[in-house]
């Protein structure tokens, strides 16, 4: 299981002012770009939930994904303690994205600091590309090279990022910010 403290690190003070700073950018940036697009928002590896909760008060429409009950769960109960306009629009699943069928697509897919953790995650790229309409933008956030960590199976350099996204996605845009790559890419290459 990933004990995954994504929630702590955004919202509370207990963590080093650096290492807190990068995790809020990295989220805010994630918001931002979430936002800019039109339509149904999916964060696929949606952990704790902290995303899913911020599209949601920004006034997006977002289900969040994530294998782990007990992440899906604090998501949940961390969803109950928001306003009922927000409630409304930011759903969990605990399901396994790379087998699991929503029923439809979406405008936006989010993969943020989950690809690390993947054996394959080749599996979970083909699995966005399913669940995102044609045109959609995909936004993926991944550590540059191997940073240490007990459930991280890969490491990722810019080309290999570009590499796994493959035809299925055109990369628009690819950046470097505090030691992590974010991408925004669009679908159908």
């Amino acid at each position: 299981m990933n004990n995954d403290r994504v929630w702590e690190m955004y919202f509370q003070d207990r963590y080093q002012a650096a290492t807190q700073e990068a995790c809020r950018a990295r989220i805010d940036w994630l918001v931002t770009e979430a936002t800019r697009g039109t339509g149904e928002v999916l964060d696929l590896g949606c952990s704790q939930g902290v995303l899913p909760i911020l599209l949601g008060r920004a006034g997006s429409r977002v289900l969040g994904v994530d294998v782990e009950a007990p992440a899906i769960a604090f998501a949940q109960a961390r969803l109950a303690e928001e306003p009922a306009e927000v409630q409304g629009r930011v759903t969990f699943v605990c399901a396994d994205a790379g087998t699991w069928d929503p029923g439809r697509r979406f405008a936006t897919v989010v993969l943020g600091e989950v690809l690390e953790h993947l054996p394959d995650p080749a599996v979970l790229i083909a699995a966005a590309r399913r669940h995102i309409v044609d045109g959609g933008r995909l936004l993926v956030t991944v550590p540059l090279g191997w940073l240490p960590h007990p459930d991280h199976r890969q490491a990722f350099m810019p080309t290999d990022l570009i590499a796994l996204l493959g035809a299925d996605f055109g990369v628009r845009a690819l950046e470097l910010a505090d030691e992590k790559i974010h991408v925004i890419a669009e679908a159908g290459g």
